[in-house]
């Protein structure tokens, strides 16, 4: 990359000598970006000496609707720029001093890099890579051999749900007439919370959102409430997209591809006129014989956490008293310390054993 790479890498810290830094993200809010991102992510500072923030995003070309395949969180872009920044923010001693006074200590032969996934391709870039200290470089070298093998696994995993190569699924990411450069979030059923050790033996089929949260570690529960307002929300919207655009794709969907003409940049109708598109076309959502790969239904939404702490939440956010009130979502909460799942049902828990 060279010296135009340096020059295109991002800086939390400074305007690159230009002026005296107003632009810059202030120190305090940088630091509070930092602390946010382990409590809500429930990432251990005391990790690893390489550690990969992975955006994603999706490789078509020709696609109205190219952004369905990009970062919801990020407003329908890739989420690789703001994987960047933050890895600025951690890599940076001043927010590393910050948070070593607020009791978190991120040890000194860590190092952040930033990385998007392709998922049409299933590729991950890795950015600013030289910036890589020395020190890591067998580091990254392991890692990206990881990456490689994984991604080739990914690959032919999802050429087999198509019916397709996995050669041809490269070939479609690149050509102007592909219909499905891959299926998006089509089959999305499920939004889990909780620590990985919950569903690590369990093959989910990639039909689940995973939100990693430890609650021991969460003493007031305002890393829990900031899920369920923010992400699990988000995962509903996803969700709810989907289930109407399979009900009834003619009225709450896009209709066929193929004969789609694309409005100011900003939405399809079908053929030369009529209203524009509310929902997802056919290719997400069907099999080419009509049949659907996407199952209509509510989100189920996981959380393992104490059972007042989710009670709490629910009754004090209106936007999430709401979804499960009204059954938009159902919500179950696994209990840490009786092993009990417990169904929300009109206002009411309902327990059965794990």
């Amino acid at each position: 990359m060279g010296e135009r790479g340096h020059v295109l890498t991002p800086a939390a810290c400074n305007d690159h000598g230009h002026g005296h830094g107003t632009n810059a993200i202030p120190l305090e809010q940088r630091i509070a970006y930092a602390r946010t991102m382990f409590s809500l992510t429930g990432l251990s500072p005391d990790t690893a000496r390489l550690v990969a923030l992975v955006g994603h995003g999706g490789c078509t070309t020709n696609n109205a609707f190219a952004a369905s395949l990009d970062c919801g969180a990020c407003g329908g872009h890739p989420g690789g720029p703001n994987a960047r920044l933050m890895a600025a923010i951690l890599n940076d001693g001043q927010v590393r001093a910050g948070l070593t006074d607020q009791g978190i200590a991120i040890p000194d032969d860590s190092w952040f890099i930033a990385a998007q996934h392709d998922t049409t391709r299933d590729v991950v870039e890795i950015f600013d890579r030289q910036l890589v200290p020395a020190s890591h470089a067998a580091d990254l070298a392991r890692f990206e051999q990881a990456l490689q093998s994984a991604g080739a696994q990914c690959l032919k995993e999802r050429a087999a749900r198509l019916g397709r190569s996995a050669d041809d699924l490269l070939t479609g990411a690149m050509h102007w007439g592909e219909v499905r450069p891959e299926w998006g979030l089509s089959g999305n059923a499920a939004f889990i919370v909780g620590p990985r050790a919950l569903t690590a033996e369990i093959d989910l089929g990639g039909n689940a959102f995973l939100h990693s949260y430890d609650w021991t570690r969460d003493k007031d529960g305002s890393a829990l409430a900031g899920i369920m307002t923010a992400p699990m929300i988000v995962a509903q919207w996803i969700n709810c997209q989907y289930l109407f655009s399979t009900i009834d794709n003619e009225v709450f969907g896009a209709g066929d591809k193929t004969t789609q003409n694309v409005v100011g940049g900003f939405g399809v109708v079908q053929g030369s006129g009529g209203d524009l598109c509310v929902g997802l076309p056919r290719q997400s959502l069907f099999h080419d014989d009509g049949t659907p790969y996407h199952t209509p239904r509510r989100l189920a939404v996981v959380i393992e956490a104490p059972l007042q702490r989710v009670q709490d939440i629910v009754l004090a956010h209106d936007v999430v008293g709401r979804l499960v009130e009204n059954g938009w979502i159902n919500l179950v909460v696994i209990d840490p310390w009786k092993h009990k799942a417990h169904h929300w049902v009109r206002g009411e828990w309902t327990s059965r054993p794990c």
